[in-house]
């Protein structure tokens, strides 16, 4: 099972190989009578919910009267998390939903799947939950400076700083 996954790995790496020896074993990472119901169902309708929710925050917050830099800290986060959970669903849908295991068990993964299963289930979305941390963070600050240092808010926390910190936030 382990050589299995440093196959794929060592594929991922070497992304020039036509070698078509790239199975993944992904219930070595996590048993399947546990995965297939969270994995498959759960996580699939808490994504959606998750969407739905999000995507009315994002609607409301980007009307023009509530354009604030809290706001946008605010709208910024909700996309982020929107997009945590809509990065891994392709990976689980195929894998979990509509039974990819089963081909991944008889005849290994395809390339597709092989190189986008990092990506997909642990790159993008660590990527998008980090910045959604760091969001929180300096949604923190600028409230610390709103409430503690009110002096400062006119010329720290104006709408053009704001967007700058969450583009900085979201690129590094």
């Amino acid at each position: 099972m382990k050589n299995n996954v440093q196959e794929c790995i060592v594929f991922l790496l070497n992304l020039s190989s036509t070698d078509p020896s790239h199975i993944i074993n992904i219930s070595a990472i996590a048993p399947l009578e546990y995965a297939l119901p969270l994995y498959g169902f759960i996580m699939p309708l808490l994504v959606t919910i998750t969407t739905i929710t999000n995507s009315f925050i994002i609607v409301v917050l980007s009307q023009k009267h509530l354009r604030t830099p809290t706001n946008f800290v605010l709208l910024s986060m909700a996309l982020t998390d929107l997009l945590t959970g809509l990065t891994s669903v392709p990976w689980f849908l195929h894998y979990y939903t509509l039974k990819g295991y089963l081909i991944d068990e008889q005849e290994g993964m395809s390339e597709f799947w092989c190189r986008t299963h990092p990506i997909l289930s642990h790159i993008l979305p660590t990527v998008w939950h980090t910045a959604g941390i760091y969001l929180t963070v300096f949604l923190a600050v600028q409230r610390y400076i709103y409430v503690c240092v009110p002096s400062s808010v006119h010329r720290v926390c104006t709408p053009k700083t704001t967007k700058i910190s969450v583009f900085c936030i979201v690129m590094f």
